[in-house]
C-alpha cells in the first residue's frame, strides 16, 4: 500500500473518531454491523470468520498482524478498500457511526502516530509507533482490549440468519 493510502487511511480514522466519539461510547467495541470502517468484512458470508488478527505491544508501539484463508483473501482486499471509501465520505464531512474499537484507534492517532502497512500473501502487516510513551501506552492498551474482545467474539455461539 502506498503511504498515500496510509494518510488517507490515517486521516480517515482521525476524523472518524472526532465524528463519532458519542457513538463510540454508546456502542459495542465491535460492532461490525453499524460501524461503517468494519462494515465490509461482514458483507461477504465467512469473511470475518476466516480473519485472524494478532495484536502484539512492541517498544514503542504496536504490531497488527492479519491472515485470511485463501478463499476469502480477495474478498478480505476489496474490504478494505472499502474503508478507503469510507475514508473518502469522512473527507468530505460525512459523519459514520463506528464501533468503540476504530474510534479508540482514531482517538489514539489524533494524538501522533507513525505508521506503515504492507499486504503480504495472506494479508496484512500494520504498525503503528509513537515516541510518546502515554501514546504508546494507549496504542498497547487498545491492542490488549482487541485481542480480549476477539476471544470473546470467537467464543460466542453464532446466530444463524
Amino acid at each position: 500500500m502506498s503511504k498515500r493510502t496510509v494518510l488517507v487511511v490515517t486521516a480517515l480514522v482521525v476524523i472518524a473518531a472526532v465524528a463519532s466519539a458519542s457513538f463510540a461510547q454508546e456502542n459495542a467495541w465491535f460492532n461490525p454491523k453499524k460501524c461503517a470502517m468494519c462494515a465490509g468484512f461482514v458483507e461477504v458470508p465467512g469473511l470475518l470468520e476466516s480473519v485472524n488478527h494478532e495484536h502484539l505491544p512492541i517498544s514503542n508501539g504496536i504490531v497488527c498482524v492479519s491472515t485470511v484463508d485463501d478463499q476469502q483473501l480477495k474478498a478480505y482486499r476489496q474490504a478494505h478498500a472499502k474503508m478507503q471509501g469510507v475514508v473518502a465520505r469522512m473527507q468530505k464531512g460525512e459523519a459514520v457511526e463506528l464501533c468503540g474499537s476504530c474510534a479508540a484507534m482514531g482517538q489514539i492517532m489524533a494524538k501522533g502516530v507513525t505508521q506503515d502497512y504492507v499486504e503480504t500473501q495472506h494479508g496484512d502487516v500494520w504498525v503503528v509507533t509513537s515516541t510518546t510513551p502515554a501514546v504508546v501506552s494507549e496504542l498497547q492498551a487498545w491492542a490488549k482490549r482487541n485481542n480480549e474482545e476477539m476471544a470473546k467474539m470467537k467464543a460466542a455461539p453464532q446466530k444463524k440468519g
